[in-house]
This record gives C-alpha cells, structure tokens and sequence, in this order.
C-alpha cells in the first residue's frame, strides 16, 4: 500500500488517491486597518455572553480570562484570512456580501462553531 504525503502547507482530505483534494494555506499578515475592522462587541444567544475584542497597539485582544468552559483570551494572532487563535481557540469572523464583518465563530475545547452577533458601535 503506497502512502501519500502532502507538500508542506496543503491539506489532504480523503482516500484513496482518486478522492485527495489538496489546497494550499496562506498565512495571513492582516493590515492595521484589516485589524481595526474585526474590533467590537460580539454576542453569543446560544452561551449568554457578550465578549470584546479591541484593537491597540498594532494587535487585536480579546478581552475576556480563560474559564472552564473557554480557554480562549488574549492576543489574537493571525492564522488564514479572517481567522485568529488564542490560548486553546479559533476565531473566525464572519462577513456580510459588502465584506462588513457581522459576526464570528467561536471554537475551544469541545465546543465547535459557537457562533456570535456583532453588535451595533
């Protein structure tokens, strides 16, 4: 049985051979204004809370403390577009047709796709 390996930086979904799809990942290396337009509020219905993210000093934070239920807070660091991680998490913000970001996706722990509300400025 033969075993295939992607290139660095691609992902590999699938088996046998005939079925793999591979797609390069691309770091990001967001702008400050980029940066600057995922900063807000951001509700979640399904958890109750509402959670800050703030843009300073060149870096976007999230301003929450760890729990047991979400170990993400912090420095966001880039990851793809429009994806960050923090602590044990993923963030991915979500926009609207006109690219006006209106909410994100939230994933840590056992949760997967949480998702939040940008609220009104």
């Amino acid at each position: 049985m033969a075993t295939h390996v992607a290139p660095e930086g691609c992902a590999v979904d699938g088996t046998p051979p005939s079925y793999v799809r591979r797609s390069r990942t691309v770091p990001a290396t967001p702008g400050a204004a980029e940066l600057a337009s995922y900063a807000g509020r951001y509700h979640s219905p399904e958890l109750g809370v509402t959670r800050p993210i703030t843009f300073d000093h060149g870096a976007l934070t999230l301003g929450t403390t760890p729990s047991e239920l979400m170990d993400i807070s912090g420095k966001l660091e880039p990851a793809m577009q429009g994806t960050f991680t923090a602590g044990g998490g993923t963030l991915q913000f979500v926009p609207d047709a006109s690219g006006r970001v209106t909410g994100m996706t939230l994933s840590a722990r056992r949760m997967r796709g949480i998702e939040f509300d940008r609220l009104p400025d």
